[in-house]
């Protein structure tokens, strides 16, 4: 988990604040890693909008939560190539609008208004 929350510019802390937030479970599902699944279990969920999957790093501005694969891989992905009009599902829209990690991590929208700050020299960054 350390390695995938350096390339989302996050810290294990983050990582362990934003799972808090949502109760140790995925943040669409609800459900939880069983036995020692652990760590692999979750995946780090952000916009790609602001930052493209094939980029290796992201600002850390975009990350909205964690999920199981199934949520990131079947569930988000599937859902934001819908078109507006057809997403309907409740439970993705709210969080969307309303992410775990934003409810959480202060000290990180700090330091991604710091990096902003000093990437402002860089006009196609996603910051």
């Amino acid at each position: 988990m350390a390695r995938q929350a350096q390339r989302h510019n996050l810290t294990v802390r983050d990582v362990n604040e934003i799972l808090e937030v949502q109760g140790h479970v995925c943040a669409l599902c609800g459900l939880g890693p069983e036995g020692d699944e652990g760590r692999s279990y979750w995946c780090i969920d952000h916009d790609h909008n602001c930052c493209s999957s094939f980029q290796r790093w992201t600002c850390g501005g975009c990350v909205r939560g964690l999920l199981c694969n199934g949520c990131n891989v079947r569930g988000v992905a599937w859902y934001e190539y819908l078109p507006h009009d057809r997403r309907d599902w409740q439970r993705m829209n709210d969080y969307l609008a309303n992410p775990p990690a934003d409810r959480c991590l202060e000290t990180r929208q700090y330091r991604i208004r710091a990096l902003r700050r000093t990437r402002q020299a860089r006009p196609n960054s996603c910051l």
